[in-house]
This record gives structure tokens, C-alpha cells and sequence, in this order.
């Protein structure tokens, strides 16, 4: 297995972390608050929207963090797409908003990453 470049590392890194946050939350959530366990039973899918707001946010971070080591730069591209509104989402929200810091962080590494394939595509073009 190959070494993976900082920019990489770090983009891993982050949105493995911000998704395990979310998942762990959610199951916190569940455990914890009786009237979303007593949703969960009923089948109270209303009440039980904020868990999926968690899911849907975790599933595209635990995506990029496992695509970005052998990511080129078409999807790269999109990752840092698919963190524009997420950043938007968490600096708009109460409790996230310390995470969109992070989350700009991560799309100038995988800019940085889009630029040094781009470099090393014009060498091996050369």
C-alpha cells in the first residue's frame, strides 16, 4: 500500500471524523431521549427526522473518506462541490458552526491535491 499525501490524510481524516461524530450523535440521540426512542417504536417517522438529517449528512463524508486515496481529479472536483453547502449548512447552524472551519479546511487541501495532479499530469504529458 502506498503512502497517502498530506492533503489526502487530511481530508480523511476530517470527514471520517465529522461522520463518526454524526453517527455517534444519533445513536447518543436514540439512547438517550425518550420521546425519539418512543418514536422509534411507534414508528413515528416524523419525530425522528433530525436522526435523519444526521444520516444524510454522515453518508456523503464517510463516502469521501473512503474514496479520497485513490480519487482523480474529476472526483476530487466533486468532493470539494459536495462541501460547498455542507460548509453553508454548518456556519448557518447553532451547534455546527465550529465545523465549517474544518470543513473549508478540507476543500483547500483537496484543491491543493486538484492542483498537484494537475502538475503531474503536464509533466507525464510532457
Amino acid at each position: 500500500m502506498t503512502q497517502l499525501s498530506i492533503p489526502r490524510q487530511i481530508v480523511r481524516a476530517i470527514h471520517a471524523g465529522i461522520a463518526g461524530v454524526l453517527f455517534v450523535l444519533a445513536g447518543f440521540i436514540v439512547v438517550s431521549d425518550y420521546e425519539v426512542h418512543d418514536a422509534l417504536l411507534q414508528e413515528n417517522w416524523r419525530a425522528l427526522q433530525p436522526l435523519g438529517y444526521m444520516a444524510a449528512l454522515g453518508m456523503p463524508l464517510i463516502g469521501i473518506a473512503l474514496l479520497v486515496p485513490r480519487a482523480g481529479i474529476g472526483w476530487l472536483a466533486s468532493f470539494a462541490v459536495l462541501d460547498m453547502p455542507m460548509v453553508k449548512l454548518f456556519w448557518n447552524s447553532e451547534k455546527g458552526f465550529l465545523l465549517a472551519p474544518v470543513l473549508v479546511a478540507s476543500m483547500l487541501c483537496i484543491c491543493v491535491e486538484i492542483i498537484r495532479q494537475a502538475v503531474a499530469g503536464k509533466r507525464l504529458a510532457r
